[in-house]
């Protein structure tokens, strides 16, 4: 409540643009739970304000940090997806979304199909779901360094400078 009440004139911010902006930012907390299950954590911008967000628990028990990071990758394709067929309901005519991750790694495997076999099969759909969307044209995997992903307050505790960043980044001081 008193951060709440301390930022009683912050919200979110849209800019005005030639054309609608929709980004997507999609992270992972590998084996963070009890259980070593991992978190996904996703948040969705139009013109530089959220419009979407997500943070859960991961439902599969993954091996490593870019098999996390893939499963919260295809979390992220489908909200992105949902997203940007809204908007093309609506009239608008949108380019790839860049899907912001921040594990190579896992940019690696949606570009060359990954290291799917039978140790791995698990997660084959999610990332050949995401790579097939990549291919179409409607996603665009783009790096992202760790201290710049605005998804990292939806995976795990963030403090100090980095959470006034990242805070600033996404929601805007109102005047007045």
């Amino acid at each position: 409540m008193r951060y709440l009440h301390g930022t009683i004139g912050r919200g979110v911010r849209f800019v005005k643009g030639q054309q609608l902006d929709l980004v997507c930012y999609s992270d992972a907390a590998f084996a963070c739970h009890s259980e070593y299950k991992s978190r996904t954590g996703v948040i969705i911008l139009c013109n530089g304000g959220v419009v979407a967000t997500k943070s859960s628990k991961q439902t599969l028990t993954t091996k490593s940090t870019p098999e996390s990071e893939l499963v919260a990758l295809s979390d992220g394709a489908t909200m992105a997806l949902g997203c940007r067929q809204f908007f093309e309901c609506l009239g608008e005519k949108l380019g790839p979304v860049p899907m912001f991750e921040d594990n190579k790694a896992t940019i690696e495997y949606i570009d060359h199909g990954g290291p799917i076999h039978a140790r791995t099969r698990y997660i084959g759909v999610k990332l050949y779901f995401t790579k097939d969307h990549v291919t179409s044209g409607e996603l665009k995997m783009t790096y992202c360094a760790t201290e710049d992903m605005l998804a990292d307050v939806m995976t795990k505790p963030v403090g100090g400078d980095l959470f006034t960043r990242l805070r600033d980044t996404l929601v805007h001081i109102t005047p007045g």
